[in-house]
């Protein structure tokens, strides 16, 4: 597993930020009917992500703010097929309410990509921001390898100098 440096706050860029809201569809005295807020789309780079969602509307008590997915830029030749050119790549993660979530994506050596971003219906208004991550990070199990591999050089080269 990566070792992220997430601090300092330099090492995250922030994607982008949008308010959205729901389309009222009739108003009476009796209610009011709104068209649910559209998915939403965000190209980010990175696979470790920071994102936000606040709502003014929401009660209290609930907690899904979004779901959110990765879509590749993959275009397979899929001959008459109505596919779009993006493949969705790992299930949905789930986002709270009114908090910033670390979201962590497989990483497929593809970049950049997309995020779908998908709105429950009974929100009315909904604010995103995403922050990808721009800072360094290292697998620690590759860098334990590299260390191992580097000292067993070491050994054999001190073992070839002592048998000529």
């Amino acid at each position: 597993m990566p070792f992220l440096e997430l601090t300092p706050s330099t090492n995250w860029q922030r994607v982008g930020a949008s308010r959205y809201l729901a389309e009222i569809i009739s108003n009476t005295p009796q209610e009011i009917e709104y068209k649910p807020i559209p998915p939403i789309y965000f190209t980010v780079e990175s696979n470790f992500l920071l994102i936000g969602v606040q709502s003014d509307s929401a009660k209290p008590y609930w907690y899904l703010g979004a779901n959110v997915s990765q879509y590749l830029y993959i275009a397979p030749d899929l001959g008459d097929a109505n596919f779009p050119g993006g493949v969705q790549s790992s299930d949905q993660k789930k986002l709270g309410l009114n908090r910033l979530t670390l979201v962590n994506f497989q990483d497929y050596n593809i970049s950049p990509y997309i995020l779908l971003f998908e709105v429950p219906y009974w929100l009315r208004d909904l604010y995103i921001e995403v922050w990808q991550h721009i800072g360094g990070s290292s697998d620690s199990v590759q860098d334990a390898l590299i260390d191992v591999k580097q000292r067993l050089e070491r050994i054999e080269y001190k073992i070839d100098s002592i048998n000529p």
